[in-house]
């Protein structure tokens, strides 16, 4: 189900976009304090959590925002040409962490 306002993309938007600023002004590494609230609603810093599942939760998070929802994929039809089926796979699927981890 993909929500409607994005905060997460948003958020790590805006902090990658002050990280990779070609000007040393804007740098702040300090994380936002908007982003710390986000994260705070499931990895509270009083209660252990292993990296990989930070990941996760990001990765699921960002990819929630980005994904439409009511789409079906069904790739089940060996006839079809691999591209056309990568096609239509994206176009259910279209967020980056799909591309980035499909395999495809």
């Amino acid at each position: 189900m993909r929500k409607k306002n994005l905060e997460y993309c948003h958020m790590f938007n805006e902090f990658y976009s002050t990280v990779f600023s070609k000007s040393s002004q804007t740098k702040k590494w300090v994380i936002n304090p908007e982003i710390k609230k986000l994260i705070r609603r499931k990895f509270d810093p009083v209660v252990q959590h292993d990296s990989h599942e930070f990941m996760v939760y990001l990765l699921e998070q960002l990819q929630d925002e980005q994904t439409p929802k009511g789409g079906v994929f069904d790739g089940s039809d060996s006839k079809k040409p691999l591209q056309q089926i990568c096609n239509e796979y994206f176009a259910v699927r279209p967020s980056i962490i799909d591309q980035l981890f499909s395999g495809i």
